[in-house]
């Protein structure tokens, strides 16, 4: 759906950002973008975004050029959004009904179906216990569902996730997990930026690794996550579960299929009980 050709953009001579980026949403359905803080993966965001626009290269939606005139951007934004890491800068409104449906009613939907996707979108974060909690009271982790419900809210086809596990605890984390695998299934593309490992192994089945503002490695996460020589170029640890099976001297592969079957258990365990 949204892909990079030869993207560059450097935010001044002695600043750089990305150098040459290729990327490509076809490869997988959650994608994960990884490498040490300043590898760029922030800059390559907000290029997808349209926020930035490369000074090289172009990026497509659905292989026609984005356009950055304030129509193209206001247009690609209902398809391409992003959920931030910290969810105080994405949330306007006191009451979560308003806040969730402040996208459809600025596209011009009507209040019959504003109602009908605010329902839609409380559902798939499980939100209909805080839905009349007023949003100052919310705990950090409803926060962030809210901000990913008004998110979904705009049916986008590709998700922007900013480190979307932190500062929630292991359960809202698993939840949080159950809603990428979902959204995936649902035929939306996910991206998501993250230093944890562990998550990035356990949910993703592509990988961009990052370093100085380049793609230095890309393919299926079980690669990657293997290549002890690209994790550690990029700063990274690579995730215990790939360690554990070297020291128990069986297959990565083996033990993290058996450990992703245990992992979607919980997850589904969790949500049949909420």
């Amino acid at each position: 759906m949204i892909a990079c050709q030869g993207v560059s953009y450097h935010y001044e001579r002695t600043k750089k950002g990305i150098e040459n980026v290729e990327f490509d949403t076809s490869e997988g359905n959650i994608i994960g973008i990884i490498g040490e803080n300043g590898a760029g993966k922030s800059t390559l965001f907000k290029c997808l975004l349209g926020l930035y626009k490369p000074q090289e290269g172009q990026i497509t939606y659905k292989d026609k050029p984005i356009s950055y005139s304030r129509k193209g951007l206001v247009e690609l934004r209902q398809h391409v959004n992003m959920v931030l890491q910290d969810p105080e800068r994405q949330l306007f409104y006191n009451g979560i009904f308003d806040e969730i449906a402040m996208g459809p009613r600025n596209i011009g939907k009507t209040e019959p179906e504003v109602k009908q996707i605010v329902d839609q979108c409380i559902k798939m974060i499980h939100g209909e216990d805080f839905l009349l909690t007023p949003v100052q009271y919310l705990s950090f982790g409803q926060k962030k569902r809210v901000s990913l419900a008004g998110i979904l809210a705009l049916s986008c086809d590709v998700l922007l996730l900013d480190e979307p596990e932190t500062g929630l605890d292991p359960m809202m984390q698993r939840e949080m997990i159950t809603i990428i695998r979902q959204l995936a299934e649902e035929g939306k593309k996910v991206i998501l930026s993250s230093h944890n490992m562990e998550l990035i192994y356990d949910v993703c089945d592509t990988v961009y690794v990052m370093h100085q503002g380049t793609i230095i490695s890309k393919g299926p996460t079980d690669e990657i996550m293997e290549q002890t020589h690209i994790m550690k170029k990029a700063g990274l640890e690579r995730p215990l579960m790939i360690k554990a099976a070297e020291a128990m001297g069986i297959k990565p592969h083996t033990l993290a299929m058996k450990m992703k079957t245990v992992n979607r258990k919980e997850s589904i365990d969790t949500e049949e009980k909420s």
